[in-house]
């Protein structure tokens, strides 16, 4: 889901429904959240994990791969004013000051390697391989029985 600011309460819905269905077969379902580092987009996790409970979704792991002070420090992009009429400003300015980031400023390659490598640490790479091999050896068996009925 991709949202400029807070995300509409219809989005939260339909966010929590496909979620719902994943956790109802069992799965740990897991939201990688990349955001700009200013009040509100510190605030953001917050504000999901709160407004996914309004929908009865609790146990929802929520990990922020971007904009961290981490990154901020090695790729180095562009500080911008915080902005001092947003609601969480006291707070950000008494933590990190009076200079924010906008995700937007790292490269489109920064953003897939982080995704990718958080992705690699979430999936069971063994497992993944190991199914798509048996996909690749059931789709090779359709192919002969379909060429075996043409004939």
């Amino acid at each position: 889901m991709v949202n400029r600011g807070y995300s509409s309460i219809t989005a939260m819905f339909n966010a929590s429904q496909r979620l719902q269905y994943e956790i109802d077969k069992g799965k740990q379902c897991t939201i990688l959240y990349l955001g700009d580092h200013d009040p509100s987009g510190l605030d953001m996790i917050r504000d999901i994990k709160e407004r996914m409970k309004t929908f009865r979704i609790y146990d929802l792991d929520i990990k922020q791969i971007a904009l961290t002070q981490k990154q901020i420090k090695k790729y180095n992009p562009p500080p911008n004013p915080a902005k001092e009429n947003d609601p969480r400003a006291k707070w950000y300015m008494e933590e990190f000051g009076h200079t924010s980031w906008e995700l937007d400023a790292l490269k489109p390659d920064v953003l897939n390697k982080l995704l990718q490598s958080e992705i690699e640490n979430l999936v069971d790479m063994d497992l993944y391989n190991e199914i798509i091999e048996q996909e690749e050896e059931d789709k090779k068996l359709l192919l002969e029985t379909i060429r075996g009925v043409n004939l």
